[in-house]
């Protein structure tokens, strides 16, 4: 088995190095010098860990013609048979997509009653002496028969790459993880937007105030598919509100600049705007302006101070961040125990380390700095080390654009992990 895992391209985004709609620039072709490097022969899998197609800041065309430039230089350059698609915060859209598509497009098409999302579908690959099952298998997905077609491909953006190569790119659609076994070692595979306040806050919320109304397995802990479907509605709009917001999109994306970039002067004047505009009010709608005035200077402040988490080394290492990465650990956990008393062929061991992307900051696969200098502590009281796959966006500071780095990882059969650096 043979298999890379990348993460954070952000599609259709301008900051990214990836590539775009009009060409496929140094990042792919750095991607591809690593790949062929590693692999003469088209690898197994290659696993998209997230914010691949950049729904979030781009609208849907831009994000899928960076889309169709890259997926079709994947084909002509041989690079994978199959590829995993595992969604982020920034194109969680087409996990929503991929469920509407399989529960309720495909049944009505086939005259089939409509079902439930099922919001976690793990993808595992067991590449033990005697594996479970050969090869990928996603969880409760009925694979294809015939042998000679794939064994999960067959939706929607499969067609991707058929106008301009002649040739399907076939996707297996996993969330929000994969796990990967082998004689040595279980490693959990997840793009990471769960580690970060705003993508868990409901969920979190939903806990403390419904409590024991709340219809989940455990009171106290939240398993993997009920932390993904209470955080639905705010990442589904998180994810593809800003970008498809029309005339208000250009102004969405010139405040993400400027807040990225630290500059305040027309941020204010928005907030002005806002406080002007309440103060027409009487009333509780009038206190709620002279509350959002005595904010401002806050705000303000914490715009121009703050760092963003895309380019936080230092967010892995908070407290509150550590907790959270142990909780979505826990509900991954319930998944796996789930697998076993469901599924008994699937044997998944507790995984000690977690690959993710997320942040765009890279720790190569073995490295003993940030963030594993301070290892988390499982519920088996056994270290849990964290690698990140970096990203390929550049952050603009000081009037320059600042590229800090990816790392694709790749594993083979009998040689285990290992990671490239790109700089």
């Amino acid at each position: 088995m043979k298999i890379a895992i990348i993460s954070d391209l952000h599609l259709g985004d301008p900051k990214s190095i990836m590539g775009n709609a009009q060409t496929i620039d140094w990042g792919y072709k750095k991607f591809k010098e690593a790949v062929k490097s590693r692999f003469l022969e088209p690898m197994d899998y290659l696993i998209l860990l997230g914010d691949i197609m950049d729904f979030a800041v781009s609208r849907y065309q831009e994000a899928y013609q960076a889309g169709m430039v890259f997926f079709n230089q994947l084909v002509k350059d041989s690079i994978a048979r199959e590829i995993i698609y595992v969604p982020g915060n920034h194109d969680y859209d087409l996990w929503h997509v991929i469920e509407y598509e399989v529960n309720v497009i495909n049944k009505i098409n086939r005259n089939q009653p409509v079902e439930l999302f099922r919001y976690s579908v793990p993808g595992i690959l067991d590449d033990r002496a005697k594996p479970s099952f050969p090869s990928l298998a996603l969880r409760k997905v009925t694979a294809n028969k015939d042998p000679n077609k794939p064994k999960y491909a067959g939706l929607f953006l499969d067609k991707i790459t058929v106008e301009n190569t002649g040739k399907e790119t076939h996707f297996n659609y996993a969330y929000p993880n994969v796990y990967l076994v082998n004689e040595e070692e279980s490693i959990l595979i997840t793009h990471g937007q769960y580690f970060e306040t705003f993508w868990a806050l409901s969920g979190e919320l939903a806990l403390r105030v419904f409590s024991n109304d709340l219809k989940i397995h455990d009171p106290s802990q939240l398993d993997l598919a009920e932390l993904v479907g209470i955080n639905s509605p705010l990442s589904q709009l998180s994810s593809s509100g800003s970008g498809q917001a029309g005339p208000l999109t250009e102004r969405i994306q010139a405040i993400e600049h400027m807040v990225y970039d630290h500059k305040t002067d027309r941020l204010g004047t928005y907030i002005d705007r806002t406080i002007g505009i309440l103060k027409i009010g009487l009333g509780l709608i009038g206190k709620i302006a002279l509350i959002f005035f005595n904010l401002k200077k806050f705000i303000l402040n914490k715009t121009t101070s703050s760092e963003e988490i895309q380019f936080n080394d230092e967010f892995i290492q908070k407290e509150e961040v550590r907790k959270r990465v142990l909780n979505f650990y826990n509900a991954s956990l319930c998944e796996i125990i789930a697998m076993k008393n469901d599924e008994s062929s699937i044997d998944i061991p507790i995984p000690n380390k977690i690959i993710f992307g997320h942040t765009h900051i890279p720790t190569s696969w073995g490295s003993l700095e940030k963030p594993n200098d301070r290892p988390l502590m499982g519920p088996n009281n056994k270290p849990i080390y964290l690698y990140n796959c970096g990203g390929w966006l550049t952050e603009a500071k000081n009037g320059q654009n600042i590229f800090h780095g990816a790392e694709i990882f790749f594993y083979e059969t009998g040689k285990g992990m290992i990671s490239v650096s790109i700089k």
